[in-house]
């Protein structure tokens, strides 16, 4: 997706850019609904937006411009980047989560080529083996 700029000049799209008319499958309602957002300011290249669905929108309090704002405003509260990230900071958190137990077997050992190696080798932390410090 190009912006043109007044030379006529193809450009990335503005952090913030929220598309969500013309191009996008769903626009019947307040409740199911679909859009695309660009979170981050791209340099080089060109920006990919991230294309989001919203099955159902339950809430009566929170529309589709809400929602919307509060999805981007997300991209920019992720804890070990200080710029915008490309998907919410909960859905970057879920995934390093999953991706984290996914090193584990069912008795807590790792998997993979870490699982020879003792603890001790590890630089594990006792006290920290309960608190999310991953994260």
């Amino acid at each position: 997706m190009f912006v043109e700029d007044r030379d006529g000049r193809m450009n990335n799209p503005e952090p913030g850019t929220i598309i969500d008319a013309q191009i996008i499958e769903n626009n019947d309602s307040n409740k199911c609904f679909d859009f695309f957002l660009v979170p981050q300011l791209t340099t080089q290249g060109c920006v990919t937006p991230t294309h989001y669905f919203v099955h159902m929108n339950e809430s009566a309090d929170i529309g589709r411009q809400e929602l919307e704002d509060l999805t981007y405003s997300m991209c920019y509260m992720y804890s070990n980047w200080s710029g915008s990230i490309r998907v919410p900071s909960v859905v970057q958190m879920a995934h390093k989560i999953a991706e984290y137990h996914n090193n584990f077997d069912r008795e807590g050992r790792l998997k993979k080529s870490l699982k020879n190696l003792p603890d001790s080798h590890l630089g594990l932390n006792a006290a920290m083996a309960e608190l999310p410090y991953f994260l």
